[in-house]
């Protein structure tokens, strides 16, 4: 609906993209901070607000920079902050991390106006989106229905492997298998990034 509403041209040219998502400190005990078995915020969530990135600013994405804030005694990346950039010079402002208070959005802005989209991430399968547009002072809201995003992924991925076909992904250009190789390609190359630039 987001990207129906941007290529109709409700908020003009898309001019900045910005999402984030965080969660509060998990158990020490926690998978998500064993750097042996790949865990860590970014892989975990920063992956959310980089595949919406890829999602609105269709094609190459280049990192112009990242940092992250990494636990002491293990390593592992707890935040991140991530400036992308589109071949068309569209800027991406990504924000993710461990050790947030909850949050989960992205907002579209462009030259007439701007959309806003709260829990936009794993969000509760009764969850009804909300999707807010604003333009010259008027404020539009549009509600969806819930839908059980999870459960509909995780049917998606059973029906394609059981099939041998890659998951549909209309938003990027090539086939499933190229996207999903660029989105790993992306975050790979968020990681390095992250690594020069962290605290």
């Amino acid at each position: 609906m987001v990207r129906d509403l941007l290529q109709s041209g409700e908020i003009g040219e898309l001019r900045e993209f910005t999402a984030v998502f965080g969660i509060p400190p998990l158990p020490d005990t926690d998978i998500r901070y064993r750097t042996e078995l790949g865990g860590g915020a970014l892989l975990d969530i920063g992956v959310y607000p980089a595949r919406a990135a890829r999602h609105f600013l269709l094609g190459p994405l280049t990192v112009l920079g990242a940092s992250s804030h990494e636990a002491q005694e293990s390593g592992v990346d707890l935040s991140g902050s991530v400036l992308l950039q589109s071949e068309g010079g569209t800027v991406a402002h990504l924000g993710y991390g461990f050790v947030h208070h909850y949050r989960s959005a992205y907002e579209l802005w462009g030259s007439r106006g701007r959309i806003v989209v709260d829990r936009a991430f794993t969000p509760p399968a009764e969850w009804q989106a909300v999707i807010r547009i604003e333009r010259k002072g008027v404020v539009d809201e549009l509600s969806l229905p819930a839908e059980d995003q999870v459960r509909k992924a995780v049917t998606a991925f059973a029906r394609d492997i059981r099939a041998g076909t890659g998951v549909d992904d209309p938003a990027v250009a090539g086939d499933s298998g190229e996207s999903m190789i660029q989105q790993a390609a992306l975050v790979e190359a968020i990681g390095q990034a992250r690594r020069c630039g962290s605290t």
